[in-house]
């Protein structure tokens, strides 16, 4: 569907369901404990641990409560002439998430590679959007998806990746 057609209404409506969407994701709990100070939920093991000096007797209490998942996210964006009908969107859903989800990365490419995780930091999208489309001189041009993905593995990804990071690359999958 061309997102260029969607009223006016749908759209807020739509993106106030990426911010939900957003913040469930980036509120996510692992299934793992950590220690707590509060009283929360009583750790029987670690309980039973500290009070085996005592004989076993019950007198000092362990908590732990769940651990948040710190998850990073990097979003890969195609905004070449292929995908000019669902770019501004994609690029407003990435403007929403980065909103909300406080670890991510961000980055378009068509022909070449643009990290763009700052400027889609600023406070409103429309400045966003005419900053981007002023620096980046191929969009909509043509799609080479091999070379900018090769690009990121050679400059980013040593910076950006890690064993919590969740990769992912929005195209049609058209190369030239």
């Amino acid at each position: 569907k061309n997102f260029a057609d969607v009223p006016g209404d749908e759209v807020d409506e739509l993106m106030r369901n990426i911010k939900a969407l957003s913040r469930r994701l980036s509120a996510n709990i692992s299934r793992r404990y950590e220690k707590s100070n509060r009283v929360n939920r009583p750790d029987l093991r670690k309980t039973l641990r500290k009070n085996m000096r005592r004989g076993g007797e019950l007198l000092e209490i362990a908590f732990h409560k769940p651990k948040r998942n710190r998850t990073k996210l990097v979003v890969i964006c195609d905004v070449s002439r292929s995908m000019e009908l669902y770019a501004a969107f994609l690029l407003q859903f990435m403007y929403t998430f980065q909103q909300v989800y406080k670890r991510v990365d961000t980055f378009a490419f068509s022909t070449s590679l643009q990290h763009i995780t700052q400027l889609l930091k600023q406070n409103g999208f429309e400045a966003a959007m005419q900053q981007l489309a002023a620096g980046n001189e191929s969009w909509s041009g043509g799609t080479r998806i091999g070379k900018s993905l090769h690009s990121f593995v050679q400059e980013y990804a040593p910076k950006v990746l890690d064993i919590r990071t969740i990769v992912v690359i929005m195209s049609d999958g058209w190369d030239t």
